[in-house]
């Protein structure tokens, strides 16, 4: 099958790159692997659309994307506004809306970003199928977008703890990546590059990661670097991973180099679970009762993509469960903007709250004293299987 992915560079002030950039495309029945965006031109300038053509099996419907770039260049910086990605064989089309930095200096630091199907639009024999419009006396078929069906994709951390060995010439200053497999290995993470390590001998660096895809348990992790500057090799003592979703934290040892100048010069390994050291983290008793413990959830808040459905006034939460309730939390410290079209995520530690469980809450609704009803909040009701159980 052949995919047509166009990519829209920001119009802001130094949004373009000179880095090299590189898509995974997720769909139902798999995803493409790391695939660099190149052709003959210079891609990647500010306000520019850039196309590309990628041959891949059929990934059945999209779900998601991850892009990022290697921060190579004296401009690596980008501001990427969206990708739209053609199905050619499927006649579909679906829209990648980002409108934020992948940049070491702006934003959160991040270089590589997961990205949610927004829109999808079905056509065919170059025309739409599922419209028409008025043209002078006659009707013509017209392309209508169409609303996405209905995939749930929950938001799932991993806490990854990297551990540099304790032998002399350990550390790196080469940038580290990670790729994480699931039970059966048909599913991966895709790579991601563990910004913000400092890998020095003896170091353990410990980075909370979000995905769209529940991988745990692993079956092995991939672990490799880019071999760039002056201190390349590194010496891997283990890497630990827990998923606060399953409650499980598996252990990978390594104890090896990954340095072309050493051992047998891999700079990158598969990694496998030592199981006799796998832990299954659970709530905590004593003898008289549950001890408070506090575990990490996701939070995931999609902004309609409405005209001037975006807000920079002060944001709360408050969770109401079976046992009691949250302060009320703020979302947006500094006023920042909820824009419209964007989904931002949050990662939060509550009480006593370890479960495989996910709830939705929707609105489809305005906070706004000039509209709807004039409400500025709203109380939501949980969806899902769990929420039926309890209830029902």
């Amino acid at each position: 099958n052949k995919y047509e992915v166009k990519v829209y560079t920001g119009d802001v002030i130094g949004a373009g790159t000179d880095a090299d950039v590189f898509i995974n495309i997720f769909g139902e029945y798999g995803d493409t692997g790391e695939r660099r965006l190149e052709n003959e031109k210079d891609n990647f300038e500010k306000g520019a659309e850039d196309k590309f053509m990628l041959d891949a099996p059929d990934l059945g419907q999209l779900i998601k994307i991850n892009v990022g770039h290697n921060n190579k260049g004296a401009s690596a910086g980008w501001f990427l506004s969206k990708i739209v990605i053609e199905d050619i064989g499927n006649k579909r089309k679906y829209d990648f809306p980002l409108n934020r930095w992948l940049a070491l200096d702006e934003d959160d630091g991040k270089i590589q970003r997961d990205i949610l199907r927004r829109r999808i639009w079905v056509y065919g024999r170059g025309m739409a199928r599922c419209g028409r419009r008025w043209v002078g006396h006659r009707y013509q078929p017209a392309l209508i977008p169409l609303p996405p069906p209905v995939v749930s994709i929950p938001a799932i951390s991993y806490v990854v703890t990297v551990f540099t060995g304790d032998v002399r010439g350990a550390g790196t200053k080469s940038k580290i990546y990670l790729v994480m497999y699931g039970a059966r290995g048909n599913k991966n993470s895709g790579k991601i590059f563990l910004e913000g390590g400092v890998f020095d001998r003896g170091r353990t660096d410990i980075f909370n990661i979000e995905l769209a895809v529940l991988l745990s348990p692993l079956s092995r992790v991939s672990i490799g670097h880019g071999n760039v500057g002056v201190n390349r090799g590194w010496y891997c003592e283990k890497v630990v991973i827990l998923c606060p979703f399953t409650g499980i934290q598996q252990t990978f040892p390594c104890s090896n180099w990954l340095d072309e100048k050493k051992a047998d010069g891999l700079i990158e390994r598969q990694l496998y679970e030592m199981v006799s050291l796998r832990k299954k983290r659970l709530k905590i008793y004593d003898a008289i009762g549950p001890i408070s413990a506090e575990f990490p959830w996701s939070l995931w808040v999609w902004t309609t993509d409405l005209k001037k459905a975006g807000s920079n006034s002060p944001i709360f939460i408050q969770i109401y469960g079976q046992k009691g309730r949250t302060d009320e939390i703020l979302l947006n410290p500094n006023n920042k903007w909820f824009k419209p079209g964007i989904i931002e995520k949050f990662r939060m530690t509550l009480m006593n709250t370890l479960t495989k469980d996910k709830y939705n809450f929707n609105c489809n609704r305005w906070l706004d004293a000039n509209e709807d009803d004039n409400e500025i909040v709203r109380e939501m009701t949980a969806e899902g299987p769990t929420v039926r159980r309890i209830m029902g």
